[in-house]
């Protein structure tokens, strides 16, 4: 029996949905736009919420994450030096961290932010670096996503060689 892309989107419609996951230190994280935190997959009640992240000028954000005390912590002084505990984790904007999230919080079309892009970020890392005259290191995050958000994707972008 063969499957027409019309069954295919309905089955996408009906499937549970996984959260983007991304991962801080070891810690891995979900990305739940709709709460406008992450929450850590291990420790459910253990959330970072979005407005603890600070924007920067490429609409990226920067956390500063304890791996201690596996959360994150606040501080607006870029300049200072971190404890040998607290990595500065530069993350992509919400809308590219959790696309299908966000889109459906918005009450748009699930793949309304999807796209062929590869990259997360608009500057290099050097750049954020000399901008903000940063010696600490900075790590990037990108999210790993579910099954129904790669699925999503993949019918979009078939959709569009048409």
């Amino acid at each position: 029996m063969m499957i027409n892309d019309k069954d295919q989107s309905e089955d996408l419609n009906k499937m549970a949905r996984q959260y983007p996951i991304v991962k801080f230190g070891n810690d891995e994280y979900y990305c739940d736009t709709r709460n406008h935190e992450f929450n850590r997959k291990s420790f459910p009640y253990n959330s970072i919420k979005f407005e603890t992240l600070l924007e920067i000028n490429d609409r990226s954000s920067f956390l500063f994450y304890d791996l201690k005390k596996h959360d994150a912590i606040q501080t607006r002084n870029l300049y200072k030096e971190l404890p040998k505990n607290v990595l500065l984790i530069r993350l992509p904007p919400i809308k590219l961290l959790d696309p299908v999230g966000f889109a459906i919080w918005n009450g748009l079309e699930k793949d309304a932010f999807l796209t062929q892009r590869r990259g997360y970020f608009n500057n290099s890392d050097k750049y954020i670096q000399d901008l903000y005259q940063l010696n600490t290191q900075i790590t990037r995050v990108t999210p790993k996503f579910g099954y129904l958000d790669k699925r999503l994707k993949e019918n979009k972008l078939k959709s569009l060689k048409k």
